[in-house]
């Protein structure tokens, strides 16, 4: 008993083609609608707006660290010895162009610097657990939107 066997037809070259770019219209249109979802969820959660925000609040944040920076520079520069205070301060001033240099404008800023070292350790560390701690709350505060949660009570 002979079996017959149900042979597909051979595709001819068009439609071997329009099957190909059926293949490829359908990719695109799959990536498309993927960066079209991608591009409402971004603009929907304040993506931008969140950038920016934290870009200020790591800008403050800095900012008290320069000032703590500073503030230990002036406290190691009181410590230093008169001979090697002098020596420094010159070092320092043979690297600004002339006009600066021969105004002698390092020496009293140094010494006024050594003087309020204290204070602004003092303020820096305010500032740091202000500016720090705003920060991770405005972290905190993105990520509620962005991942559709409710904020943490203030008192638990």
């Amino acid at each position: 008993m002979a079996t017959q066997t149900k042979e597909s037809p051979a595709r001819t070259e068009p439609e071997l083609e329009q099957h190909k770019t059926s293949g490829a219209k359908q990719t695109a249109e799959k990536g498309v609608k993927s960066l079209q979802a991608f591009w409402t969820k971004f603009n929907n959660d304040w993506v931008m707006n969140f950038a920016a925000g934290l870009a200020f609040n790591l800008i403050t944040a800095i900012f008290p660290i320069a000032i703590a920076i500073i503030a230990i520079a002036g406290l190691i520069f009181g410590s230093f010895d008169p001979y090697f205070q002098g020596n420094l301060i010159h070092s320092i001033e043979s690297v600004f162009p002339q006009q600066i240099s021969s105004g002698h404008i390092l020496e009293p800023a140094l010494k006024s610097l050594n003087k309020n070292a204290a204070f602004l350790v003092i303020i820096a560390v305010l500032l740091a657990i202000f500016g720090g701690s705003r920060i991770f709350v405005s972290i905190e505060n993105y990520f509620d939107i962005i991942y559709h949660t409710r904020p943490r009570d203030f008192i638990r």
